[in-house]
């Protein structure tokens, strides 16, 4: 009986690095972008979406990739607006962030 030999696979080409957005003007936010913005970390981003707290978007994550979440800046406004983080002070960070870039 004969042994099947797989091909070798072809060496991946490196990623492209994404070109920042213009982040005053987004209507939806990736977590990271979320944490940029407001200084609220990433993680408890993801977890205040995947508890329902915060409405999200989940696209892509078939075959064992993760997916990318979207989340509408709306949201991200009225969540920081009703619950303790000062709005005023979320923003304030952003602000100062946006000049800094």
């Amino acid at each position: 009986m004969e042994t099947l030999e797989s091909k070798p696979r072809k060496p991946r080409k490196p990623r492209k690095p994404r070109a920042p957005r213009d982040l005053s003007q987004a209507v939806t936010l990736r977590p990271a972008e979320v944490e940029t913005l407001f200084g609220i970390d990433a993680k408890t981003i993801g977890r205040w979406c995947r508890d329902g707290a915060l409405p999200s978007v989940k696209i892509g994550g078939r075959k064992g990739r993760k997916g990318v979440r979207l989340i509408k800046r709306a949201d991200v406004d009225a969540f920081l607006a009703k619950h303790e983080t000062p709005l005023a002070t979320a923003q304030a960070v952003a602000a100062d962030r946006m000049a800094d870039a």
